[in-house]
Parts: structure tokens; sequence; C-alpha cells
């Protein structure tokens, strides 16, 4: 598997996320804030451009971080 190197102590878990996400097209990653969720998504996506694949990136603006569905209403507008 090549791309960008796991977070430290994350290589099983970013090997099962890609078992999922190739098995299922997508993922669900939970857990309080700080155990490194964002990391751990940021490093599969890194590994997933560097196989060539597509990556999208869906996050709130600052905005509308209160507003239930904005990010997925932004990227549907933006398809």
């Amino acid at each position: 598997m090549g791309g960008s190197p796991a977070p430290v102590g994350r290589e099983e878990l970013l090997s099962r996320l890609e078992r999922v996400l190739h098995s299922r097209g997508r993922a669900l990653l939970t857990g309080t804030a700080g155990v490194g969720k964002t990391e751990v998504a940021l490093a599969e996506a890194a590994r997933a451009e560097a196989r060539g694949e597509t990556v999208l990136w869906l996050a709130t603006l600052p905005a509308d971080r209160d507003i239930p569905g904005a990010a997925a209403a932004a990227l549907v507008a933006s398809a």
C-alpha cells in the first residue's frame, strides 16, 4: 500500500477504513473530539489520491456549522 504514511499507531485503522471504503463505498468515523478522526481521514484521502482516485472533502463553513445538512447541500450544489 503506497501513499502517505499512517498517523502513528493508526496503520490497522487505515487498512480497515480502506477495506470498508472499497467494499461499501462509504465509511463513518466517530469518536470524541481530539482522538484523530480528521487526521485519519486526511491520511486515507492522501492515499486514495495517490492511487488516482477522486476524493471529495465535505466540511461546513464556520457560518454554516449550526445549520443541519449545510455541508451536504454545498456538496450537491457544487456537483
